[in-house]
């Protein structure tokens, strides 16, 4: 594709295709692609984890789209070392030197770290991910201790790499601050944003319907529903018989099944009406007691209007842009978790104000034009040296 003179290239480099957009990922990664476009010609390059390195190029859609997979341990320099020989096949497949990018966009760390990059070609990251915390409720075993370790090990790796980069996009306020403290990089916060609704969203039902949505095969959420199950469920029912819990997400069936012997418990696993179900509910939750950046389920609760319920954990992601009783609900332990849902159960018309206010931090701060216009202002800073 023959560029016009002032416009600049720009490469994308990511783990996930921005091509689709199921997951939420990936549903991020192609926003971020678009708002590339909106600054010049964006080349693609996917760069995978595989058991061999290896390179191919094909075109799609007009883009230089150029798929590798490089081998590099999750707990090893090597993941965040560049690659000479590896480099030099990508600019292969690419028909283009690095140094001839006017910007190169990471989408997480690691696999833009598998490039040597000029010093002079301005080099962004997404954050993702950053920092994987666990909440003071967190279990310990000694699965979990290990793998807190590994976590540990892995950030303190991650953090070494942040003076790579001419600045950084943040998924959370906790993320954005202690990279502050720690660095003089440039950040902006860039959170998820939820894709649904398409339609006006419907009033709150006066039933007993209580909902988590999430891909149920992710740790977190499962190690939260079973937090959830083993100690809040049972204080709710005792009060409500009628409250009935649906987990909606994708899991394993015989994960599934067994959530599902619980009383009140339905476990569908992945639903094609995502608006429907949440018509159906009363009140969310989102009882997550670990994980990293920011839960983009809270997100999409809001923006159907529903009440979100959610662990103090949860709650600190949102810190400056989603308050505690204004547009979320926060409970401090079990036992408040369980009370909160119940009022919601027995209110004739709970958290109207926190619904209204949800919605209004939706189109202020986490739409898909305030994601657009976040990206390409930060962007174009350094597009402009």
């Amino acid at each position: 594709m023959t560029l016009k003179a002032a416009e600049p290239r720009i490469l994308f480099v990511t783990p996930v295709s921005p091509f689709t957009s199921g997951a939420g990922s990936e549903q991020r990664s192609a926003m971020m692609l678009d708002a590339l476009l909106s600054l010049g010609q964006v080349d693609v390059l996917i760069i995978r984890h595989g058991a061999h390195t290896s390179v191919s190029a094909s075109n799609y859609g007009g883009h230089a789209h150029v798929v590798a997979e490089v081998a590099v341990s999750y707990l090893s320099l090597s993941r965040y070392r560049p690659k000479p020989a590896f480099t030099q096949s990508i600019e292969s497949a690419l028909g283009c030197p690095m140094s001839r990018y006017q910007l190169i966009v990471g989408r997480y760390v690691w696999p833009v770290c598998q490039l040597v990059v000029p010093a002079n070609v301005p080099l962004l990251v997404d954050l993702d991910d950053f920092h994987y915390r666990h909440s003071t409720q967190s279990p310990w075993t000694m699965a979990s201790a290990k793998e807190r370790l590994i976590k540990a090990v892995a950030h303190r790796l991650l953090r070494r790499q942040l003076g790579r980069f001419k600045g950084a996009f943040t998924l959370s306020a906790q993320d954005q601050r202690e990279i502050e403290a720690r660095s003089a990089l440039p950040t902006v916060f860039l959170p998820n944003v939820p894709f649904g609704p398409t339609a006006q969203p419907t009033p709150v039902p006066t039933n007993h319907h209580i909902l988590f949505v999430g891909s149920l095969w992710y740790r977190p959420n499962a190690e939260g529903i079973n937090w959830f199950l083993t100690h809040v469920w049972p204080l709710v029912r005792a009060q409500e018989p009628r409250a009935r819990l649906t987990l909606a997400g994708a899991a394993p069936a015989p994960v599934r099944a067994e959530w599902a012997k619980t009383p009140g418990v339905l476990a569908p696993g992945f639903v094609e009406d995502l608006a429907a179900t949440y018509q159906q509910a009363r009140i969310v939750v989102v009882p997550l007691q670990s994980g990293g950046g920011t839960n983009i389920k809270v997100l999409e609760a809001l923006a159907y209007a529903r009440p979100c319920l959610v662990t103090q954990f949860v709650a600190r992601a949102f810190e400056g842009y989603l308050s505690k009783d204004k547009e979320l609900l926060v409970a401090n332990g079990a036992q408040d978790f369980a009370n909160q849902i119940l009022t919601a159960l027995h209110g004739a018309n709970h958290a109207p104000d926190s619904v209204q206010a949800g919605q209004a931090a939706i189109k202020k701060f986490f739409s898909r034009a305030t994601f657009h216009n976040t990206m390409t202002e930060f962007a174009m800073q350094f597009l402009s040296h």
